[in-house]
């Protein structure tokens, strides 16, 4: 989805020291990233989740590509999810 003329990418299962920084490294090498924005730890999980906002769709779309369900932050960690943001009425529909 996308917010404004940026693409909004959801990234989940993040470890709880997890940075935004590091949310910024992970995804540079598919393209322009033009913010990132990590939402406190959860506390049923203690996992942390937050969003990428891209510049161009294809690069949104090869992040997802690679690393939804195929990459791990830590050994050992479930691979993180990696999806299109959902609008509030895809979400409520979902």
């Amino acid at each position: 989805m996308s917010h404004g003329s940026e693409i909004s990418v959801f990234v989940g299962g993040l470890s709880p020291t997890y940075d935004n920084d590091q949310l910024q490294l992970l995804f540079e090498p598919f393209g322009a990233v033009s913010s990132v924005n990590l939402l406190p730890c959860n506390s049923n999980t203690g996992n942390r989740c937050g969003f990428v906002n891209f510049s161009a769709m294809e690069n949104a779309q090869q992040a997802v590509d690679t690393l939804h369900g195929k990459h791990s932050i830590h050994p050992g960690m479930p691979a993180i999810v990696v999806r299109f943001r959902q609008s509030k009425s895809e979400h409520q529909v979902s």
